[in-house]
């Protein structure tokens, strides 16, 4: 049995609903709109300048990988533009730490030969920003696909294992897509 929630006059149906959210900030104004089974909601949403940034993320698991956790409620309020400066030599003094110990691991599987070096993957994820080049292909670290694992990339990257920026999968975490994208809009399964 399917529930359906009321969201102002309308019930939108789930199954059919994409919260994916345009959003454009201009003069303190917010605009973003969710597509629902009718046609695109429009919605206004005005910001006073008390408010403030409480996080942001452009790349999942930036902040809990490569950011220490001294300096993460700094980096919630920090701007991507100054990333680099303020958070890649700790960064690097972490990847470098944490690939010694996992390599002490026994049994656990060995780094790529060649791969990932802690310095290609600190500047990979930092500045936290997604970016996109339209003349390559898409794929983790150049956009992501909806089916990305950017999780296991992200992994893969830190601990430098499975091939990450050569198109491979990256390190498993274990969690898998449970189930099965649509060929056409809105491209996620139906959910259950």
């Amino acid at each position: 049995m399917s529930s359906h929630r009321a969201l102002g006059p309308r019930r939108m149906n789930p199954v059919r609903t994409v919260l994916g959210l345009a959003i454009v900030v201009v003069g303190g104004v917010i605009g973003a709109g969710c597509d629902n089974d009718k046609g695109l909601v429009p919605t206004v949403l005005s910001f006073s300048p008390q408010q403030v940034q409480i996080d942001r993320m452009g790349q999942p698991l930036v902040e809990v990988a490569f950011i220490l956790s001294g300096l993460m409620s700094s980096f919630k309020l920090g701007d991507p533009t100054t990333d680099s400066q303020a958070y890649r030599p700790t960064s690097l003094q972490s990847v470098q730490q944490l690939r010694t110990q996992v390599n002490g691991v026994v049994g656990f599987p060995s780094e790529d030969s060649p791969g990932v070096t802690p310095d290609t993957a600190v500047d990979t994820v930092l500045p936290d920003v997604i970016t996109i080049d339209f003349s390559r292909p898409i794929a983790f670290p150049n956009g992501r696909n909806l089916q990305d694992d950017v999780a296991d990339y992200q992994l893969g990257l830190l601990l430098n294992r499975g091939q990450v920026l050569n198109g491979g999968a990256g390190f498993p975490d274990g969690v898998s897509n449970d189930s099965i994208f649509l060929a056409t809009f809105p491209y996620v399964g139906t959910p259950h």
